[in-house]
């Protein structure tokens, strides 16, 4: 229904003035739960709220005019989308609306997400208080619809975010036992975004000095092991994946020593690094013994083909500078 202006005289300046805010609001982010302490329109979260606490008093034409934004005058519905406007998914909206049941859903959401953040997993055990019982009780329904295909994608998506287990009944441990597994795997995967913030990667050596990340270079290993024999769950490669973890070490380091070699050719004009000078950097003798070793021992042919194609010179007979002559190096030798 459309007002003119005089039907409107009797709404104050100050109510239209915050509902043309809130009709701006609206056009931008497709809804009308103001989030509290917004930079942009400081008061307007308050006075929506106010206007929820305040349904029953406001006139039809004022109640009129808010429905038309799809303004939720429940209040457990709007703080539910409030508290995470920004990212939620749109479809949530659009559920929330569709459906008067959907704003629990969201709730228990969060309360999960609030579990998975203190827990490092979300396996709620039913052996413990009775808000946890009721969030295990509720994962199990998760499991139930979704195997209906009762649940919407995004609610299915949203859970995987979670590292939420969908499959427990091939699974020979306890829920109990899963949670503590998920856990500690959790523990070491957030340990290794720190080791990865700190040095720029995740290639853990075995022996590090630094204590902190005691035992991740045999976690990291595992992974690798676990994925190559197909055990790894797969929520677990999405996330690995995410922070450029290095599957193949040999393939990782085999690429390493080619950019090396390019870079060195590049420089010096010649495949002949220096190895026997002691003014030699220790880098370059490392190089050296590279070149020698693939002259020498070969590669495997796929490995060839990629040196080949960078030019890389198989001959034996060219030295590097600072080799020694072989008078010098039986002299050495007996020395």
């Amino acid at each position: 229904m459309k007002y003119s202006k005089n039907e409107l005289s009797d709404i104050s300046p100050q109510w239209m003035d915050s509902y043309n805010n809130l009709k701006r609001f609206y056009v931008r982010y497709k809804h009308a739960c103001v989030p509290q302490n917004l930079t942009e329109y400081p008061n307007l979260g308050a006075w929506v709220l106010h206007q929820i606490n305040s349904w029953k008093k406001l006139s039809t034409k004022q109640k009129n005019l808010l429905q038309k934004l799809n303004f939720i005058h429940r209040q457990n519905y709007y703080e539910t989308i409030a508290k995470e406007y920004e990212s939620i998914h749109p479809d949530h909206v659009i559920n929330i609306l569709e459906d008067s049941h959907y704003h629990k859903w969201l709730l228990k959401l969060y309360q999960l997400r609030s579990y998975y953040t203190t827990n490092y997993h979300s396996f709620p055990s039913y052996q413990n208080g009775k808000e946890e019982r009721n969030l295990a009780s509720w994962c199990t329904l998760q499991r139930k619809k979704r195997k209906e295909q009762k649940l919407h994608p995004i609610q299915i998506d949203e859970l995987n975010k979670l590292n939420f287990n969908w499959n427990t009944n091939g699974d020979k441990h306890s829920q109990d036992q899963r949670a503590q597994f998920d856990s500690q795997w959790n523990k070491m995967f957030y340990l290794l975004k720190e080791f990865e913030l700190e040095y720029g990667h995740t290639l853990v050596p075995q022996l590090l000095e630094n204590q902190k990340y005691k035992g991740l270079g045999r976690w990291v290993n595992t992974q690798r092991t676990r994925k190559k024999k197909g055990i790894l769950l797969p929520e677990r490669y999405e996330k690995l994946n995410k922070i450029k973890f290095v599957w193949d070490k040999e393939k990782h380091d085999f690429k390493q020593k080619v950019s090396v070699l390019k870079k060195y050719y590049k420089t010096t004009g010649n495949w002949n690094a220096a190895k026997y000078s002691n003014a030699v950097p220790k880098e370059e003798k490392k190089l050296a013994s590279m070149i020698q070793g693939l002259r020498m021992r070969g590669t495997t042919q796929e490995r060839k083909e990629v040196l080949n194609k960078i030019g890389f010179d198989w001959s034996l007979k060219q030295d590097g500078p600072g080799r020694p002559s072989k008078q010098e190096n039986v002299q050495f030798k007996k020395g």
